[in-house]
């Protein structure tokens, strides 16, 4: 394909120092679209509490030679790039043709997530829930794009036998309410009630802002390698207590590494959690249910080891070969006939029934 001048518009999640999920699937785009010989531009907006004014900033990740950035404070900057598409989850963009990426719904008040997905232009969902979400929102269903992402195969495989991991469980913290922390550690105290013995690894970029259980050691901040080497290698059981999640792609790099996993039914986790085939679920919310399903895994290796095993060679799938080939071909099939991705979305109601 010839290549197209294209924006990358960081206004959902602002550039920080910290790896963020949703932070490092724009950068692989950016990383994956250059690579093809595209023109891209990164623009990279300040978060509320720090100011990264050069690439150098970002340590925890490495971008293609050919990506160009700028850091900016205003979108209205007359040396920006004006592009063939530009990315970015807004309703308009005076910089190319709008195109918004879609990595989550309900993390913030409908006012704000509205527009991104009833805005012109495709809506590239990096989850299939997330295109239900849309089609609810009155979009034509042709607009809502399911965009796969991926993860660094070369770094998260297994490497410890499935029968040789001493951590038992291990979940990820974090304080934003739908992640479910507090229903996971309400599982794991039941868990621990049961098993004295139990061995818990929690980790998190920041240190919680109230002391874990004394029966769990937390890690924080974590690069992706020692993530690798100190939890996911060595988990027998991964643990996503969330009440939604945009895809999840921590619990889909444990799966990778070998460790079974019990999830909530969360909308993300649709992609990869078929439950007794691939992993254990439960509804979002019933942290009994959670327990007894870790403990369901621990009490049973074969069982384990045959859903780690299912698991990781389902999570295969996800590569940003892959992802890049589908983020290509959505913004091209956009350029040639841009009239079918911008037609206006139907009356529908303030918050979609039945999306949690």
């Amino acid at each position: 394909s010839s290549p197209h001048r294209l924006v990358i518009v960081n206004l959902t999640w602002p550039t920080t120092r910290l790896f963020g999920g949703g932070l490092a699937v724009l950068f692989e785009f950016a990383n994956g679209l250059a690579a093809r010989g595209h023109e891209v531009h990164f623009l990279h907006v300040p978060s509320l509490h720090e100011r990264v004014r050069a690439v150098s900033e970002i340590s925890w990740f490495e971008f293609h030679e050919d990506v160009q950035h700028h850091f900016v404070d205003s979108y209205d900057d007359p040396k920006l790039p004006v592009a063939d598409v530009c990315l970015w989850a807004a309703s308009d963009s005076h910089l190319g043709r709008p195109a918004a990426v879609i990595q989550g719904y309900g993390l913030m008040p409908p006012k704000f997530e509205r527009p991104a997905f009833r805005g012109p232009g495709p809506k590239l969902c990096v989850a299939t829930w997330l295109r239900e979400v849309g089609i609810a929102w009155g979009v034509p269903p042709e607009q809502m794009l399911h965009q796969p992402i991926g993860i660094d195969h070369d770094l998260f495989q297994p490497r410890r036998p499935l029968t040789d991991r001493p951590i038992d469980v291990a979940m990820l913290c974090s304080t934003h309410p739908v992640k479910g922390t507090d229903d996971g550690l309400a599982a794991l105290s039941e868990l621990r009630r049961r098993r004295p013995e139990l061995r818990v690894e929690l980790f998190g970029l920041v240190r919680p802002e109230v002391e874990p259980p004394g029966w769990a050691r937390y890690n924080h901040g974590l690069d992706r390698s020692d993530l690798v080497e100190q939890i996911y290698d060595r988990t027998k059981v991964f643990l996503q207590p969330s009440w939604r999640e945009g895809f999840g792609l921590t619990a889909v790099e444990a799966m990778a590494c070998g460790a079974a996993l019990v999830t909530t039914d969360n909308g993300g986790s649709r992609d990869y959690a078929i439950h007794d085939e691939t992993a254990l679920v439960v509804m979002p919310r019933r942290p009994t249910e959670m327990a007894d399903s870790v403990e369901a895994l621990l009490s049973d290796e074969s069982r384990r080891c045959r859903l780690a095993l299912a698991g990781e060679r389902y999570v295969r799938r996800f590569t940003w070969d892959r992802a890049i080939d589908a983020l290509e071909s959505h913004l091209l099939a956009y350029l040639a006939d841009p009239d079918r991705f911008e037609a206006p979305p139907a009356d529908a109601p303030a918050v979609p029934a039945g999306t949690w």
